[in-house]
């Protein structure tokens, strides 16, 4: 599980909200600046999942958009372009 990216998710900014350390297990809060409360483990995870379904959407759309061009005729050095990369 990806704490910032959970976080973030949930509204939080990095370095302003809130700042993380790994002491070799793991990212982990360090501080807590904002002035909403912590969210939880679990409310964290959510944040998580929700970015992690964002992230395969968008992917999907990509892939979709990418096929949609190649049945137009373009080739992959002008799909590029467009899509830079």
């Amino acid at each position: 599980m990806s704490i910032s990216k959970g976080l973030e998710q949930l509204g939080f900014v990095s370095d302003k909200d809130f700042v993380l350390q790994d002491n070799g297990n793991g990212p982990e809060i360090r501080d807590w600046n904002s002035n909403k409360p912590q969210p939880s483990e679990s409310e964290i995870a959510v944040g998580q999942d929700a970015w992690n379904a964002e992230q395969v959407a968008a992917a999907e759309a990509k892939a979709s958009a990418i096929g949609k061009l190649k049945a137009l005729g373009l080739n992959d050095a002008e799909i590029a372009s467009i899509t830079g990369g």
